[in-house]
């Protein structure tokens, strides 16, 4: 395990539900602390807190990423009271200013741990190495089925505001929201 220093980003959840009722909240301002996890789940988090039980959650999480083509590195949600990731997570809309996912959540109310840029952790050396996790496609048919995920683009009027939560590494990787990624053209 690694120490390191991790700031609290602002993120909306969202729920989408059957019923579709659920309180609204939204995005909490930003705040700076220490995380401690797994160097292979990679420098990046966002910390998501689930305030009632669902079959889905979505998240939209304004993640401000550096690197090209996000769409193309693994996405992990991991339940902070159990430690296991999640199989049913589904990517919805990934960007370099933000991310949007849904996922199945196992404990509610409760705490989830996104972490967008996992890597291959070089044996003997340790660290990031290029090799960014491919993405992975984890979710269960009749779980996306059941909860109307197939369409593409995901309907919006299904969804609605919940919660917050957002964290990244360390000090020297923390993207402050001043730090807007530019458009790369060729």
């Amino acid at each position: 395990m690694i120490f390191r220093t991790t700031s609290l980003l602002p993120v909306t959840v969202l729920i989408a539900s059957l019923a579709g009722s659920a309180a609204a909240e939204g995005p909490t301002e930003a705040t700076y602390g220490v995380g401690d996890w797994s160097e292979s789940l990679g420098l990046h988090r966002a910390v998501v807190e689930v305030t009632q039980q669902a079959d889905a959650v979505g998240v939209h999480i304004p993640w401000r990423r550096r690197d090209l083509e996000p769409e193309k590195k693994r996405i992990l949600v991991v339940d902070a009271s159990t430690g296991k990731q999640l199989k049913n997570v589904l990517p919805v809309d990934i960007r370099r200013e933000y991310g949007e996912l849904v996922f199945q959540p196992a404990t509610a109310p409760g705490t989830y741990y996104v972490y967008y840029m996992p890597f291959k952790v070089q044996d003997g050396y340790g660290g990031y190495n290029g090799d960014y996790l491919p993405p992975e496609s984890t979710a269960e048919a009749a779980w996306v089925d059941r909860n109307g995920l197939a369409d593409e683009p995901l309907p919006r009027e299904t969804w609605v505001r919940l919660a917050r939560g957002g964290r990244r590494a360390s000090g020297f990787d923390v993207q402050r929201p001043i730090q807007h990624p530019r458009r790369m053209t060729a």
